[in-house]
């Protein structure tokens, strides 16, 4: 056996993967002692092979990298070779051309979104690595969210220690003199033999400024504050040729989706998109096995998490929303030609806080066409008040509103008596407000909040939501409300773990514009009932009807 056919490493999928791992564990450690062994053509072989991996980032890689694979239940076994799927080729070869048109144009900013574990990070990193190993003077940075994601003592799922564990793992005509302490030091590495150097550090206002990189790599992008990351996107882009983002999914308020999808889209060959099909060892029942009833994922989060879909976000921002294109007062041009005064129908929600304090109402106009669109026109926000007080001022703005046809939706809790007085939603009615009695107590239930919250983030995107300008306090709870995410966490590494919304002065205008979604589609829905579109045999089990109310308030009915 010649080392040509030595070189050529066992595909992913040769005898399963045991057979794999052993067979490519042998063929690399019987290649390696070809390549070192005594005679007169042992450092000509050495300085081939080392031109060979000079020339050819996969041939280095498909022979002498190795990734760690913690939860392995073999310990033998947890040092795994790299050898490069299809689309992880395919990646390597694009973040080449973005380097090249980066270093041409004075700057190039790359993103990566990608599913969970499919070994993207360490693609990248082991790039990182044959750079500052076979170019001269190259510089790298990485970042992530925290200083121990980057380099930690004795953690070996940092960046640094993925690196590291690589370096010291190469044979000695490979590997530069490099010594603890002295070039390998904390977030520093230096080649004494070309000058190159990778640093690290964590995500700041001020990342990656001090002096130019040829690359800058964000590992897990998504997981950092939207607006460091949005100044980082801005900042970095004039001081290295690269700045590469890559992470999974996360809010539609972050500055990666506005990269991927948003106001700040990038170019098309600036992205480079990997969902789970990357791994070409799942086969279709992949997905079927990981949702529920048969996994422990629901649909959301397996999007979320393997499929490149935005917007469930357990790590903080509960909605996404594109001010420029919700927002509206008016003199907006379609708050004008839609008329929505002269022939849409007014409805409010309520949410009503513990005792007398914390009562919000949203005034909202739904727009009746084939497109239906909830324009929300007026909040109010009472602390410490009664319902003596709440219920003249909440009439006065319905009176601006009311056409004809007025409903205000409650806090199903509305309808419970508060200690020995009567309900909140009594007392309003008896102040002349149309209060709608039946609100389901489904709508205060862990299932039935999600549904709201993802109904409201559909409208969003579909642009059948609409917000007043003026409605400052919502417009804090679109952009700002969170998920109660307990300190010390990490949701992602807990994608099965349900976060509820975080609770506080967010939380009631957050309900109410629940609520009055929810009142929304069941106007719609009793709507198409009277003109006789829905059948009386029709399924009204609460899944589908939740199906049916959302895509009509995403304007999917048209």
């Amino acid at each position: 056996m010649d080392l040509e056919s030595l070189s050529v490493p066992y595909r992913w999928d040769y005898d399963g993967p045991e057979g794999w791992w052993r067979a490519e564990v042998q063929r690399r450690q019987r290649r390696l002692a070809w390549l070192y062994q005594d005679g007169p053509g042992k450092s000509r072989r050495l300085a081939l092979d080392r031109e060979r991996c000079r020339r050819d980032f996969w041939f280095w890689c498909d022979n002498y990298c190795w990734i760690m694979a913690p939860k392995e239940r073999n310990p033998t076994k947890r040092l795994i070779p790299l050898v490069g799927w299809p689309r992880q080729r395919e990646l390597v070869k694009w973040i080449e051309a973005r380097l090249d048109y980066g270093g041409q144009s004075g700057g190039e900013t790359g993103i990566v979104p990608k599913a969970r574990e499919l070994g993207v990070s360490y693609t990248v990193l082991m790039f990182v690595l044959w750079l500052w190993l076979f170019e001269d003077h190259f510089s790298a940075l990485l970042g992530s969210k925290k200083e121990e994601d980057v380099d930690q003592r004795g953690n070996p799922r940092t960046l640094f220690a993925k690196v590291r564990k690589a370096l010291y793992l190469l044979p000695p005509h490979l590997r530069p003199n490099v010594r603890r302490g002295r070039e390998d030091t904390h977030r520093s590495l230096i080649n004494p033999d070309n000058g190159s150097i990778i640093s690290g550090e964590a995500t700041n206002p001020a990342f990656g400024q001090s002096d130019r990189k040829r690359l800058i790599f964000v590992d897990e992008a998504a997981r950092i504050d939207a607006n460091i990351m949005a100044s980082i996107a801005v900042s970095t882009i004039s001081v290295a040729d690269l700045l590469l983002l890559v992470y999974n999914p996360g809010a539609k308020a972050h500055a990666t989706y506005q990269m991927h999808h948003g106001g700040d889209r990038l170019h098309e060959r600036c992205i480079f998109e990997m969902d789970w099909r990357a791994n070409p060892t799942r086969g279709e029942d992949f997905k079927r096995s990981r949702i529920r009833p048969i996994g422990n994922l629901t649909a959301e989060q397996f999007g979320s998490a393997y499929e490149i879909k935005y917007g469930y976000d357990l790590t903080g921002l509960i909605w996404g929303v594109d001010r420029l294109r919700t927002e509206f007062d008016e003199k907006h041009p379609d708050w004008i030609s839609r008329d929505v005064l002269g022939h849409g129908r007014a409805l409010a929600g309520w949410d009503f806080g513990s005792g007398p304090s914390s009562l919000v109402r949203l005034q909202g106009m739904l727009e009746m066409a084939a497109r239906p669109t909830l324009w929300i026109v007026e909040e109010q926000i009472w602390e410490q008040t009664s319902w003596r007080t709440a219920g003249p001022d909440a009439l006065s703005v319905l009176r601006r509103y009311d056409n004809g046809y007025s409903i205000d939706f409650p806090d199903p809790a509305g309808v419970q008596r508060e200690s020995d007085q009567m309900s909140w939603v009594a007392n309003l009615q008896s102040a002349g407000l149309p209060m709608w009695e039946d609100m389901s107590a489904e709508f205060n239930t862990r299932d039935g909040k999600e549904w709201m919250i993802r109904t409201v983030q559909t409208m969003l995107d579909e642009g059948t939501l609409r917000i007043h300008r003026r409605c400052r306090h919502l417009w804090d709870v679109v952009t700002e409300w969170r998920r109660n995410v307990p300190q010390g966490i990490d949701p992602r590494d807990h994608i099965a773990a349900y976060i509820p919304p975080e609770p506080g002065p967010l939380s009631h205008a957050g309900h109410a514009l629940m609520y009055l979604v929810a009142g929304a589609g069941m106007i719609l829905e009793a709507e198409l009932r009277a003109a006789g579109r829905t059948s009386d045999d029709q399924d009204y089990s609460k899944a589908a009807r939740r199906r049916r109310v959302r895509d009509l308030l995403g304007g999917l009915a048209a």
